[in-house]
C-alpha cells in the first residue's frame, strides 16, 4: 500500500517549467552580458535548456554563451562556443539545484564591440522528485 501511495502522489505532481524568449542587443563594450533570466519559485533540481542565435553573420567571428546561476550547477558543461556564420546558433543544457528565489541566467559574450542582437530561448524545467 505504501508504494501505491508514493506512486499516486508522484502522479499528482505537475511539471513546472518556465520559458523566456528574448532578443537583447549586445552592449558596445566587450564582455559578458545578460540575455535572459528566470527566477525559480520553489526549491528543487532544474534542467536548464538554452538556445542562442546571433543576428551577426561572420564566419571569422565566434558566438560564446553560457548558463549562469546563483544556485548550484550539478553539471560542468554549461558554456558553448560556435561560429557566427549565417547568424550562428548554440544549444546547451545544465542541471541546477536551486532554492526559491534563485535565478538561472543566459549570458553571451561580446568580443567585437559591434552592434548585434543575441536571440535567446531559455527554458527551465523542475524535475519531479527533485
Amino acid at each position: 500500500m505504501r508504494l501505491f501511495n508514493i506512486l499516486s502522489a508522484l502522479a499528482q505532481r505537475k511539471n513546472t517549467y518556465y520559458v523566456q524568449n528574448k532578443t537583447t542587443p549586445a552592449p558596445a563594450e566587450t564582455g559578458m552580458f545578460e540575455v535572459a533570466r528566470i527566477t525559480v519559485e520553489e526549491p528543487g533540481v532544474y534542467l536548464a535548456l538554452l538556445g542562442v542565435e546571433s543576428s551577426m553573420d561572420g564566419a571569422d567571428k565566434y558566438l560564446v554563451s553560457s548558463i549562469y546561476t546563483n544556485g548550484t550547477p550539478l553539471t560542468t558543461q554549461y558554456t558553448a562556443r560556435g561560429t557566427m556564420a549565417g547568424g550562428g546558433g548554440l544549444y546547451m543544457y545544465t542541471l541546477i539545484e536551486g532554492d526559491a528565489g534563485d535565478y538561472i541566467q543566459a549570458q553571451a559574450y561580446n568580443g567585437y564591440g559591434a552592434t548585434w542582437d543575441a536571440e535567446a530561448s531559455l527554458c527551465v524545467i523542475k524535475l519531479v522528485g527533485g
